[in-house]
């Protein structure tokens, strides 16, 4: 680990000034990276995954989401956020490029530092993590609020003794109808990105060893989560393993290479690996599996080819739904008033 690290642009740079349009266009996957997988004119092959029409377009155009970084903050410009990411591209891309490109390997202390934060921050910002946090976000104050007494409703919404404990608990049924659906602030995805970058990196920097596998002839796709945590399940594989539990992250960084970091304080020599055709086999469907919305390829390749395109992965965090409204239906049973859920208007 290098002693003296190159300087991260952090939220502390962000400019309040800057001229012309708010950027609106916000991509989760950043354009520098797509383009290693897109052709000479810049065009990519999009794979969305549940079905749907197979076509090839701009990479300026792929991952977009609008308003996805965007702030609301008095002192800073709506697009700060985004400009401040572009930076930090800025200094991940050329370090990219002498590694993977130009045969720097092992990397140097500063390219490493690089391609650290290039893993830690494309799984911090992605459409997955995002969701992640919405979704325990909703669990969590669905919990909270089904198995409150009816005081401590009246407490929280800051009623008046004068309301009736059955108007406290229309609240309460009211509430819990959008407990599952609700719109989370995306400032709680932004923060834990913001707080989470340095020690995300840290950890990425402690794995080892590292390996850079290279094809000639075999080539590889990409995904709109393109960081892969892979298990020490015999399967090799396992989708939700954690980030810092994982056995090891696989990112492709283009048509024909792939890195390969260790576990967490994993000992070794950094190693430049020759692919073969079963690596790249499975890799690709690593990336499959490990897609969100949409997978990518080359125009010229076919990564996929034979290859069952899953469905659209619509949830992250594997909460029993039906388990919080156990304990719901209980808490409310056992403090003797409607547990509020929906269709459930009388005391159990």
């Amino acid at each position: 680990m290098p002693s003296s690290r190159p300087q991260r642009r952090e939220a502390t740079t962000m400019s309040t000034d800057g001229e012309g349009p708010v950027k609106r266009r916000h991509h989760v996957v950043p354009n520098f990276y797509l383009r290693r997988f897109a052709d000479e004119k810049r065009m990519i092959t999009r794979v969305p995954l549940g079905g749907g029409e197979v076509r090839t377009i701009p990479t300026k155009d792929a991952t977009v989401q609008t308003d996805f970084y965007r702030l609301e903050h008095p002192e800073l410009r709506p697009d700060a956020l985004e400009d401040a990411l572009a930076g930090i591209e800025a200094d991940i891309a050329p370090a990219l490029t002498r590694v993977v490109d130009q045969g720097a390997w092992p990397p140097s202390d500063e390219d490493r530092f690089w391609l650290a934060t290039f893993v830690a921050l494309q799984y911090l910002r992605s459409q997955s993590t995002r969701s992640g946090i919405e979704e325990i976000t909703r669990s969590i104050g669905k919990l909270e609020l089904g198995v409150m007494s009816t005081d401590q409703v009246r407490e929280m919404l800051g009623l008046s003794d004068d309301a009736s404990d059955a108007q406290v608990e229309e609240l309460r049924a009211n509430a819990l109808v959008t407990a599952d659906t609700f719109a989370v602030d995306r400032h709680a995805h932004l923060r834990y990105l913001l707080d989470g970058l340095e020690g995300t990196t840290n950890l990425v920097m402690g794995r080892g060893p590292w390996a850079l596998i290279l094809w000639e002839r075999k080539v590889l796709g990409t995904s709109d989560s393109p960081v892969i945590c892979v298990s020490d399940e015999t399967t090799g594989f396992y989708s939700n393993a954690g980030f810092g539990m994982a056995r090891e992250l696989i990112v492709p960084v283009g048509r024909r290479a792939c890195l390969v970091l260790g576990k967490v304080g994993g000992e070794g020599e950094d190693q430049r690996l020759a692919g073969n055709s079963a690596r790249a086999r499975l890799i690709n469907d690593y990336t499959l599996r490990n897609a969100r919305r949409e997978a990518f390829h080359h125009p010229d390749d076919q990564p996929f080819a034979g290859r069952e395109v899953p469905k659209r992965r619509d949830r992250e965090i594997q909460v029993s739904g039906s388990h919080i409204d156990t304990l719901i239906r209980d808490f409310a049973r056992m403090q003797g008033r409607p547990s509020g859920l929906p269709g459930e208007e009388s005391s159990e």
